[in-house]
């Protein structure tokens, strides 16, 4: 039996227009860095990128709301609506990002958020694309915008690239719940 659990229209429309709406406009700050480091270890796992994903692809625009404390002003027109529903009990990282457009779909790389037992990662699709999460199991999950996706922090999994929108855009969150 599966650990992922997919929940489809996560959100109210209304809500997730609103979310959507925020992050595509002009008082959205993004910041630019790479998807994962080239040479990544940790107790989870270690890989280096391939020459290609560290060289062309392995980048992103990103926006980090929280990481041990809250860093973000944009809490409530962006995450507020997702992190009450979803009720965790404590957070440890949520972060916005963006991957870019490819000429065909880029795996980024099989990797864990973190090493704290116990976490959970939940992945909210803000935008429908060909992009999608692939875990190292070989189970795959669309981007489907307001789609949310849930599964033990433990679980290797990789992002990737879009070939058929500008952008890939995703909310990742990293916490606890009993």
């Amino acid at each position: 039996m599966s650990d992922i659990k997919i929940i489809d229209n996560y959100l109210s429309e209304n809500d997730h227009q609103k979310i959507l709406k925020f992050v595509g406009g002009t008082e959205m700050v993004w910041y630019y860095g790479n998807v994962l480091p080239e040479v990544y270890k940790s107790e989870c796992d270690s890989y280096t990128l391939s020459k290609e994903n560290a060289s062309k692809h392995n980048y992103q625009n990103y926006h980090v709301i929280f990481e041990k404390v809250f860093v973000s002003k944009f809490y409530n027109e962006t995450v507020a609506d997702v992190l009450v529903k979803l009720n965790p009990d404590a957070l440890v990282r949520v972060k916005l990002n963006m991957t870019h457009c490819s000429e065909k779909i880029i795996e980024h790389g099989f990797h864990c958020d973190n090493d704290f037992k116990n976490c959970k990662t939940a992945i909210y699709y803000l935008n429908s694309n060909d992009g999608y999460t692939i875990f190292e199991n070989g189970e795959k999950v669309n981007s489907i915008a307001n789609r949310m996706v849930m599964f033990p922090s433990h679980m290797k999994h990789s992002g990737t690239t879009c070939t058929n929108t500008n952008c890939r855009l995703v909310l990742n969150i990293n916490y606890f719940k009993d």
